[in-house]
């Protein structure tokens, strides 16, 4: 989309959240908030459906009443200690709920314990178990955010949805702007969507346990998504005092936009981590960021992560292939490089799926099984990431923010560019040279360098200096010890 196009979606989306009659359901709606300048994003223009809209009715419904009467679930009724820091994060799959290792704070929590601090970590729950919240056993630091809510909570989200609705209706009645009735369309569908819903879920259980463990000190993750801006929201409405921190974790790039500006009252962090240079620069020189300190904090899976190691061994034919954890971008990356194994069949792809995308669903999406993938892609069962690294040569990518580790073990990024489309390259200002747009180029870049048989040390040490931070424990122990 071009960039004028994409900067009025913006600024229209920008007046509406920040209106006087907005409220916590309209910032919860998830088309108003543009990550990036990219198609997912962008290409969200769909027909009120009135039969989906029910059905999604009738589940929330159903699965409601399940956890009121049957599992009879209900954080109102669970007791929670008051302790001095909520750390939120995110669970991907239903096994690393007890896992030492966070899959984005890393030992964050061993690291609060050994030290005594107290502190819960709150899972935002992106399991497909429905039921997995109301079967598990609490740790004395852990809670697992439902799915769904209880039946009094899914009525009370549902009369706020409608009334914005009717809302949203009477503004778009009333504008002439043709760009801005279609926003607005958008908003009316998205307001009923999962990840509105997600949002208002999040909001909604955050506010019990918040009054209940009165913390001191909120950090969660930062990406630009409305639930995030709910979240320090509802910490400031319960005390002033209280610090909320967004942890920015994925490389930052130009056209990243709903992180980088601010929204009015209290839906804005304290302060943002930043978890590189380039990150830390890019939010510095964001004229809409204002009254938010920002941070080098370092990246906190550094901290016990080994520093990537450089291969002493020879480029190798085989290549990494990385998406983001989109369905569409899986489908771009996989079918190009099945383009690819086709052509070359000496050269070996290893398919790595983000771990919020299903790899059955996703060989549906392709119309593939495991059975019928040729003989030279494999997908990687491996649950470290770096073991994928040490085996290849080359990493095919868009998007992922993996691929700056993967440049640092030494791999060569291939970045497969579309000129029709904004540039969503992680490595946008050093791997220009890099970038490919069909087979013939892939062919011709991969010879270049398995011809050459060298490392570009250059491109890693320029990596190295402006996307890899060590995690600075000893500044965030000062920083949390401000806190009584």
């Amino acid at each position: 989309m071009k960039d004028y196009l994409f900067k009025n979606i913006c600024s229209i989306s920008d007046r509406i959240l920040n209106s006087k009659e907005s409220n916590s359901t309209t910032i919860a709606i998830r088309s108003l908030h543009l990550i990036k300048n990219h198609p997912d994003y962008l290409n969200q223009h769909k027909k009120i459906d009135i039969l989906k809209i029910f059905l999604l009715l009738v589940k929330r419904l159903f699965f409601s009443t399940i956890n009121t009467f049957l599992l009879k679930s209900n954080l109102e009724n669970i007791k929670f200690i008051k302790k001095k820091i909520i750390f939120i994060s995110h669970l991907l799959e239903k096994e690393n709920v007890n896992k030492k290792n966070d899959f984005y704070y890393g030992n964050f929590q061993s690291i609060l314990n050994k030290r005594k601090i107290s502190n819960y970590k709150i899972f935002c729950n992106h399991t497909n178990n429905i039921t997995y919240y109301n079967n598990l056993k609490y740790s004395k630091n852990t809670i697992v955010l439902s799915k769904f809510l209880n039946l009094k909570g899914e009525i009370k989200l549902l009369a706020n949805q409608l009334i914005e609705f009717f809302r949203l209706i009477r503004i778009k009645f009333k504008t002439k702007d043709a760009l801005k009735k279609r926003i607005i369309k958008d908003a009316l569908v998205s307001l009923f969507q999962e990840e509105t819903l997600f949002a208002l879920r999040i909001n909604y259980q955050l506010k019990i346990l918040f009054d209940k463990i009165k913390p001191k000190l909120l950090i969660c993750t930062y990406e630009g998504y409305p639930w995030e801006r709910l979240c320090f929201n509802k910490a400031k409405n319960l005390s002033k005092d209280l610090a909320c921190v967004g942890y920015q974790h994925a490389p930052v790039i130009k056209s990243n936009y709903s992180l980088k500006r601010n929204l009015k009252g209290n839906y804005n962090p304290d302060i943002i981590w930043c978890s590189n240079n380039n990150s830390y620069n890019e939010l510095l020189h964001s004229s809409k960021i204002k009254n938010t300190y920002l941070n080098k904090l370092g990246n906190f899976k550094s901290y016990q992560e080994k520093t990537p190691v450089l291969k002493k061994n020879k480029i190798n034919k085989i290549c990494l292939v990385i998406p983001e954890g989109t369905n569409s971008e899986c489908i771009r990356l996989f079918k190009f490089s099945l383009l690819c194994a086709k052509k070359n069949k000496s050269f070996k792809f290893i398919w790595r799926v983000h771990p919020i995308i299903k790899k059955e669903k996703m060989l549906k999406l392709l119309d593939l099984t495991f059975h019928r993938l040729p003989s030279n892609i494999k997908i990687s069962n491996n649950k470290l990431i770096s073991k994928d690294f040490e085996k290849t040569s080359f990493t095919l990518y868009r998007g992922s923010g993996a691929i700056i580790k993967s440049t640092l073990f030494g791999n060569i990024p291939l970045y497969l560019n579309d000129k029709r489309e904004a540039n969503i390259d992680p490595l946008y200002k050093f791997n220009k040279k890099n970038y490919i747009f069909n087979v013939k180029d892939f062919n011709t870049l991969c010879n270049f360098y398995l011809k050459k048989n060298k490392l570009d040390l250059k491109l890693i040490r320029n990596i190295n200096n402006n996307y890899y931070k060590k995690f600075e424990i000893n500044k965030l122990l000062k920083f949390i010890n401000k806190f009584k």
